[in-house]
């Protein structure tokens, strides 16, 4: 396990309730955001994980500037824990009165009912030993368990949206309203989150895991709204963004998929097309073809989303059914791998056809063009991947060379 410990109270006593829980290894991480308290709660953090007797691993992070810092600094901090943590569970501190806090910011914003089901005790690798109970009540924990916590002094900034909901708000609204406020509204996100659960579960029936850049149109078009919205989000989550994707880029792919447009963009660079009976996200503009990878024979790379390998053929050639695999002159030296680009030409058994012709009529989509795997000797292409080998490079004789390509993810 990995604790993510900030110094404060509520990740101290996650980081105790992880040494009695795990059954394996313990250690400790603290982000260091460059901000005006983050030497004060590395101390902290520090003298937590000597108290526990926990390593602990301090990561130094930048915060780009953004409309939100805190949530600049979330997926920063997130990042840098995953890239620390690979492969581990990552123990956070938060509290029921985080995800009530959570709950309130994302109502404001006009979130759904994944944002107001807020904070979950388990998700992906993420889990929160601590969800269940209030901030008060942890606090008493850490004091009795004489574990030496520091309060982060930018809990008290008022510029901050969480921390006016969490000073100012929620206090008035226990006040004038409901003394039991976050007991209630915890009963309202735990049946909102039920509710979610199972529609998500459905969404992911529809969407297939390797389905991770485009889906059937007429399935969007004809699923009830809850299940389509879930389904256009799944498709739009990546890697590279914790955040969830925005109102507006799903409209926009429901929006093409509904025939209501042929193409929209999307943001962080990227835009949704209908493609036949297909709805295609990708970036904007032209895939970047990267650079040459040698490829010896026999041996195998990694190409963008491809594996190229290639090996001799000794004795009667293999039978080749499909474009997956094609049998060139043993002759041809130095492979490269590299992506097709505009202007590429193969050499035909009468003259030469464009490559993004070639791609056209193999089936190949718009957005998987340019970039598309070509094997090439001497700067002349050899093999357009999965679609044809170039008359001046086929097999002759008994020396041949076997290539094959397999797309690791569709």
């Amino acid at each position: 396990m990995l604790v993510a410990l900030s110094g404060g109270a509520d990740s101290a006593v996650a980081a105790w309730v992880a040494q009695r829980l795990a059954t394996g290894w313990v250690r400790a991480a603290f982000v260091h955001h460059g901000l005006a308290s983050s030497d004060l709660m590395a101390d902290a953090a520090g003298a937590v994980a000597t108290h526990l007797g926990l390593p602990l691993e301090t990561v130094e992070v930048s915060v780009a500037a953004g409309a939100s810092p805190e949530a600049q600094a979330r997926d920063v901090r997130l990042e840098a824990l995953e890239t620390l943590g690979e492969g581990d569970w990552i123990v956070t501190g938060h509290t029921a009165d985080d995800r009530v806090e959570t709950m309130l910011l994302n109502l404001f914003r006009g979130a759904g009912a994944t944002g107001i089901g807020s904070i979950k005790e388990r998700r992906d690798r993420y889990v929160r030993p601590l969800l269940a109970f209030r901030r008060h009540e942890i606090r008493r924990a850490a004091t009795d368990l004489g574990i030496p916590y520091v309060d982060d002094p930018a809990n008290l900034d008022r510029a901050h949206a969480r921390n006016r909901i969490r000073h100012d708000l929620i206090p008035q609204l226990e006040a004038e309203w409901n003394p039991r406020l976050v007991e209630s509204l915890l009963r309202t996100a735990d049946a909102v989150a039920a509710d979610d659960e199972w529609l998500e579960a459905m969404a992911a029936q529809l969407l297939s895991p390797e389905a991770t850049d485009r889906m059937p149109a007429a399935l969007l078009a004809t699923a009830p709204d809850a299940i389509a919205a879930r389904v256009v989000r799944r498709l739009l989550r990546t890697d590279r963004h914790h955040a969830p994707p925005s109102a507006r880029d799903v409209a926009a792919v429901r929006a093409v998929a509904a025939g209501q447009a042929i193409r929209l963009p999307l943001e962080h660079d990227w835009e949704v097309s209908r493609e036949g009976p297909f709805v295609v996200v990708a970036p904007k503009g032209e895939r970047s073809v990267g650079s040459d990878v040698p490829l010896a024979v026999p041996d195998d790379v990694e190409f963008g989303e491809w594996r190229i390998d290639s090996r001799r053929v000794t004795g009667r050639p293999p039978v080749l059914i499909g474009g997956r695999r094609a049998l060139i002159d043993g002759s041809i030296s130095e492979l490269v791998v590299r992506g097709a680009r505009e202007g590429d030409r193969i050499d035909m058994q009468r003259g030469r056809k464009r490559v993004m012709e070639a791609l056209a009529e193999a089936g190949v989509a718009p957005h998987l063009r340019h970039g598309w795997p070509v094997v090439a000797a001497d700067g002349r292409i050899v093999w357009l991947a999965g679609v044809r080998v170039a008359a001046w490079a086929t097999a002759v004789g008994a020396d041949q060379i076997l290539l094959s390509s397999r797309r690791e993810r569709m």
